[in-house]
């Protein structure tokens, strides 16, 4: 799945679906596959691939600044061409993050745990570190599983607020269903990020199961997705 590219900023994106790999695959299974494609897709190559080893968490790394070989994260910043960044989705939401000016881009990977612990935040106050007004952004938020089939529990819910849970929540016959990316994008206009900045992928991964990669509605023989990011320029 392959996004325009905003040439005239210099960055190229995308989402990379790979069927065939086991979600439950050793990480330098994911590598070794992830890493030729990668390097294959984008024109210019990448000089150096950022991967992290994610977990759920709303921790954001500037690998400009990170000194640790294994990167740790879910969520990356830099500002350097030809790095590309990479994250794993499978349902959870990939944000984009670039600013043409500053030249600085960010990726997250946003699961409900991560959302809930302020991964959108965090990516912000990153992003502002390294110089990025939060307004000066553009942002996607990718394909990911929307609200038409993510149903929660309490679980979920309580981890959100009660405007967040009233606003983004849908009661039907089967269940509390819940919209991730609105929250993100929610989360991002609050951080200062500009309404008509933000684009959103309606595309949900569960309903595209058969194209894309979706935990939700496969399990383990989902595949994965790598979502990448690249100053080209």
């Amino acid at each position: 799945m392959c996004y325009p590219d905003t040439a005239d900023a210099g960055v190229t994106h995308g989402i990379m679906v790979f069927k065939e790999a086991v979600f439950g695959s050793r990480r330098n299974e994911w590598l070794g596959l992830v890493r030729p494609e990668l390097e294959e897709r984008l024109d210019p190559g990448p000089r150096r691939m950022a991967i992290p080893r994610q977990f759920h968490s709303a921790r954001v790394m500037s690998i400009d600044r990170a000194g640790a070989r294994e990167l740790e994260c879910d969520g990356l910043v830099t500002s350097t061409p030809l790095t590309a960044l990479g994250i794993s989705v499978s349902d959870c939401v990939p944000i984009f993050a670039w600013d043409v000016e500053k030249r600085v881009i960010g990726l997250a990977h946003c699961g409900w745990r991560g959302l809930a612990a302020g991964i959108v935040e965090e990516l912000l106050r990153v992003l502002r570190f390294e110089g990025s007004d939060p307004a000066d952004l553009s942002i996607l938020i990718g394909a990911a599983i929307g609200p038409c089939c993510y149903r929660v529990g309490d679980d979920l819910l309580d981890r959100f607020t009660d405007k967040e849970v009233r606003t983004f929540s849908t009661d039907r016959a089967a269940g509390v269903f819940f919209d991730l990316k609105a929250v993100a994008a929610s989360r991002l206009l609050e951080g200062g990020v500009g309404r008509e900045r933000i684009s959103i992928d309606k595309t949900c991964t569960s309903c595209k199961k058969y194209l894309l990669s979706s935990y939700r509605a496969d399990g383990s023989d989902c595949g994965r997705m790598l979502a990448y990011l690249m100053l080209t320029g």
